[in-house]
């Protein structure tokens, strides 16, 4: 391995993240492929009213469409989320049409956390859904789709990381092997498709972080590998051992952090 060049000893290491990647992309692929894709209807009309939620004790149907929120004509989807959005726990006066029988009432949104750019922020929701078209794809398609759907969860994996790096985002946040195995409990019992969901959030998630540039990890050795290739020379062994041995210790941190998450949860 000391023998090769740089740019071999960076592929030699970044072996392992790159096939944290392609496994995502195959996995999310092949879960398009098989099941295709779905597209929301632009107009602001209800697909699903979700049980329990403000919407079905409101009295929302589906198939009203959505006219009005708290005096704000609502032309499509979109338009109505925002209105929505921007009022968590909070009531909203809504118009809707029936039929040809318009309808009023107020509801109290619930609140719930969404990442919003590197940050977590609470949103009103009230437990509707749009109408879905539903459409099959071929093989380049779904291939197309599952880098796009890569790229998405990626994107935000590394929004969550600045987010913690700036202190936005509580690292009580975080889950290690116990929430895993619930979370992989959970969606083993949703079926095979939810499970192998899972595993390519989780492949994406083991691939990013192993690229990080802390010592211990992939990344850390890319980094001392750059390094070495800049300055046309090894660093000292007992540099790099003492480099390994902070890492090590950072990652045990972290471990023990993660495990007390857990437990408290």
């Amino acid at each position: 391995f000391r023998s090769k060049n740089t740019l071999e000893k960076i592929w030699i290491m970044s072996a392992g993240v790159i096939m944290n990647f392609l496994l995502a992309i195959f996995i999310f692929s092949y879960l398009i492929y098989h099941n295709g894709i779905n597209e929301a209807d632009p107009r602001a009309i209800v697909g699903q009213v979700v049980a329990g939620d403000p919407a079905e004790n409101l009295g929302l149907k589906k198939g009203d469409q959505i006219l009005s929120v708290n005096g704000v004509q609502i032309t499509n989807w979109e338009e109505m989320t925002v209105e929505i959005h921007q009022n968590p726990d909070a009531p909203v006066h809504l118009i809707w049409q029936r039929s040809s029988v318009i309808m009023k009432g107020n509801v109290t949104t619930e609140s719930v956390a969404q990442l919003i750019g590197d940050e977590i922020v609470q949103k009103g929701m009230i437990g509707i859904q749009p109408i879905y078209d539903h459409y099959n794809v071929t093989i380049s398609k779904a291939l197309y789709y599952g880098c796009q759907r890569t790229y998405h969860f990626l994107d935000i994996l590394i929004r969550t990381i600045k987010g913690l790096f700036k202190g936005n985002i509580s690292i009580k946040e975080l889950g290690g092997p116990i929430m895993i195995a619930k979370v992989a409990g959970e969606s083993a019992s949703a079926g095979m498709n939810a499970l192998l969901g899972l595993m390519a959030f989780l492949s994406l998630n083991l691939g990013l972080l192993n690229i990080l540039p802390i010592p211990g990890l992939d990344g850390g050795h890319v980094l001392i590998a750059l390094i070495e290739g800049i300055i046309r020379r090894d660093l000292p062994l007992k540099l790099k051992m003492g480099i390994q041995q902070v890492g090590l210790l950072i990652l045990l941190m972290l471990f023990i952090t993660i495990m007390v998450n857990d437990i408290q949860r």
